[in-house]
């Protein structure tokens, strides 16, 4: 076996400093001692070829045939990115200044053919890369989207996000995540809403024509910003009912397919503006976290509003009550530490007919229209009545809260009347937070069985 040190002026192999090993095996290894400061300031290869890289750590000592097995089969075990293809060439992070025969014959018979040995205070991170003469960088994998879950993945560039197409996702080892106080989502894999912008990504808001008007956006979200800032890593952008609206069924969906429903048989109902979000998340291991919107709390399903949208069109007609609504979303855009987002769909549509010569295509959303002002005072009676009993004879007290169970079984492919013809009108559980202007969390808890509509079982 031949083994090379690298070259004094450089980090590249040089065959003029060949060093002799008693080990045995046809294919060589080179082992390279190499300083830097960040693991993307290695230069191992004077190539411009990418090649695949395996970053191993080892405990201090000397390195033993035990070690270099037990860290393979770990990465193998925990890591998605990770396969053999890596163990072509070995990055091992080690004091350690030489190997022994054993440890060379085990690495040649895995096929290594480079070996680098870095000292531990490079800090380069443990997983599967590849590498250049422009240095090393991390591997990503492509995971298919196969619950149409996504508008559309991203991958981080040094300065923002460049978008990737729609029915694949990249990410990124599961090894690079080195979580301190500061950082402590490093490295987890996160998805974002449509409502939220990303630097150098399109904001679509569920709908084409608004994202063919708007170009990619030069800023982040505040609430998106912030899970950056602490490590995590936005793989792409999940699909919202248009504008964050209230599109139930699957023929409501207009620009973009409704996305599945992982749960049940895989054709339940995915209702919901965050839709995309929640099916993610509950459909791919692979995903740590996904961001959505909500006007309610849902902490046990992973889901945390960060963002509040006030569409100034959906403003009461009473000042009164908007001045209710006013204190009730400033009470909670505090207790969340959410994003509170005012927005004109009239002014986008202007803006659309003005660049484009023609009205943009949006759902019907004039059912408020279609109430008579007398049926409004009513309705809004009602409710004053129904919070005054509720809060006074019911909850009595800030001490108590309500448990309501709570379960649905709709379906994706049900029919329902044209938006502008449905009934709104009646009461639901639901109702009483938000009619009372309480928080109103939703706690996963049990999971029963059903006949299957679908399966007949």
């Amino acid at each position: 076996m031949k083994i090379y040190k690298c070259d004094a002026s450089g980090l590249i192999p040089s065959q003029s400093q060949l060093l002799t090993s008693g080990g045995g095996g046809d294919q060589p290894i080179c082992a390279n001692s190499l300083t830097a400061e960040t693991p993307y300031g290695l230069r191992l290869t004077d190539s411009a070829c990418l090649d695949p890289l395996t970053c191993f750590h080892v405990q201090p000592g000397p390195i033993t045939t035990e070690q270099i097995q037990a860290v393979r089969s770990r990465y193998g075990r925990e890591d998605d990115v990770f396969c053999d293809t890596f163990l072509k060439n070995i990055l091992l992070v080690t004091d350690e200044q030489s190997l022994s025969d054993s440890v060379l014959n085990l690495l040649t018979s895995w096929g290594v053919v480079f070996v680098f040995i870095v000292p531990t205070h490079c800090e380069v991170a443990p997983g599967p890369y590849y590498f250049s003469r422009r240095g090393i960088f991390w591997a990503w994998k492509l995971f298919p989207d196969y619950q149409e879950a996504f508008v559309l993945s991203t991958i981080p560039s040094q300065q923002e996000y460049n978008m990737l197409g729609p029915k694949t996702t990249l990410g990124r080892t599961n090894f690079d995540r080195w979580q301190t106080p500061e950082l402590p989502l490093a490295g987890m894999r996160i998805a974002i809403k449509d409502l939220f912008h990303l630097n150098g990504v399109h904001t679509g808001c569920g709908n084409r024509a608004y994202l063919r008007l708007h170009p990619a956006s030069k800023t982040t979200s505040p609430a998106v910003q912030a899970v950056i800032s602490k490590g995590a890593i936005v793989v792409g952008k999940t699909k919202t009912v248009e504008f964050g609206g209230s599109q139930e069924v699957v023929g409501d969906w207009v620009d973009y397919s409704y996305a599945f429903n992982a749960r049940g048989d895989g054709y339940l109902a995915s209702t919901g503006s965050s839709t995309g979000s929640a099916s993610s998340l509950a459909a791919y291991p692979w995903l740590d976290i996904t961001l959505g919107t909500d006007g309610a709390v849902i902490p046990c399903s992973r889901l945390h509003p960060t963002r509040i949208l006030l569409p100034l069109e959906y403003y009461a007609d009473r000042n009164d009550v908007q001045i209710l609504a006013e204190s009730w979303i400033s009470a909670l855009f505090k207790w969340l530490g959410a994003e509170i987002a005012r927005i004109s769909i009239a002014q986008f549509r202007k803006d659309y007919r003005e660049a484009y010569g023609s009205a943009p295509y949006i759902l019907p959303r004039d059912k408020g229209k279609l109430v008579p002002p007398s049926r409004k005072t009513e309705a809004l009676g009602e409710v004053g009545l129904h919070n005054e009993w509720f809060s006074k004879h019911l909850l009595k007290d800030e001490n108590a809260i309500m448990i309501i169970p709570r379960y649905k079984l709709d379906y994706r492919d049900e029919y329902l009347p044209p938006p502008e013809c449905r009934e709104f009108y009646g009461f639901d559980s639901n109702l009483h937070a938000s009619f009372a202007g309480l928080p109103n969390i939703i706690v996963p808890s049990e999971t029963l069985d059903v006949i299957d509509r679908v399966l007949g079982r």
